[in-house]
């Protein structure tokens, strides 16, 4: 079945400040932010504490904040004005300016059985966004577990979909190996590097080898352990179980109700 290309539209303020206010009662949540602070138009970017939490005080590394949460990469140059003074800045002026950066999604309302469904709209594009990201859909269906697509797939799109429904941040997990345990023997390998001035000097020229040696090692340690991060990626979403689910949250119910008569997926 060929699937459609993603169409794409500006995000407006309302929905940029939706994402930050959701982003917030997340960290809220897990103790990190101030479930007391109003995120509203008004509120001043030295107020958002959400942010101080990661010790984000300076705007350059807001600006990377917001770059990471929106899934852009807007020079720091353009984020200056926007971002300072600190004091004098609102979210109000973020968000105006993110609603001239960010498209998201434009998720459509096709008509079955003569009556709009957005829910089908929302599993057509979710759908559209893994094929962007080269995943197969074709056996891809609504009652589609969504394991099936937690570490190939939805890593690929979970930035997309929270922009175009940010509530489901409140049921959103992310989970990740670490494999910062492979930067000990690659830090141990740096330290054989003085043992090439010993080598040499006791007459074993072949010695001269090991910096290089080492060196590469250590690059490839260090790469290697990234990869497998990135691999070991999983997205949940709790609560939600197939794309059924995913599909009646992207549209806007959240938590979903399902009818009680399902067709068939």
């Amino acid at each position: 079945m060929e699937v459609e290309p993603v169409k794409r539209r500006y995000i407006t303020p309302d929905e940029a400040l939706e994402v930050i206010r959701e982003e917030h009662r997340w960290l809220a949540d897990a103790d990190e932010a101030d479930p007391e602070l109003d995120v509203s138009t008004s509120t001043t970017l030295a107020e958002c504490e959400h942010w101080n939490a990661f010790g984000l005080r300076d705007w350059h590394e807001r600006a990377e904040c917001l770059n990471g949460l929106f899934d852009i990469k807007l020079p720091l140059r353009e984020w200056k004005p926007v971002l300072m003074p600190l004091k004098k800045r609102t979210l109000g002026d973020a968000c105006a300016f993110l609603s001239t950066k960010v498209r998201v999604p434009d998720v459509p309302s096709p008509t079955i059985l003569g009556r709009p469904c957005s829910t089908a709209g929302a599993f057509l594009t979710v759908r559209s966004m893994l094929a962007e990201a080269s995943v197969d859909t074709r056996d891809l269906r609504p009652s589609t577990p969504l394991n099936r697509y937690a570490a190939a797939g939805l890593p690929a799109i979970y930035l997309s979909l929270l922009a175009v429904a940010p509530r489901l941040l409140r049921s959103f997990r992310l989970h990740q190996r670490s494999y910062f345990w492979m930067a000990f023997p690659a830090a141990i390998l740096l330290f054989a590097t003085p043992l090439s001035v010993v080598g040499v000097a006791a007459g074993f020229p072949l010695f001269i080898l090991v910096p290089p040696v080492t060196f590469w090692a250590f690059v490839w340690l260090w790469r290697h352990s990234e990869e497998l991060e990135e691999r070991s990626l999983r997205i949940e979403f709790d609560g939600l179980t197939d794309f059924r689910d995913l599909s009646y949250a992207v549209a806007g119910d959240y938590p979903p109700q399902r009818p009680r008569t399902r067709p068939p997926g």
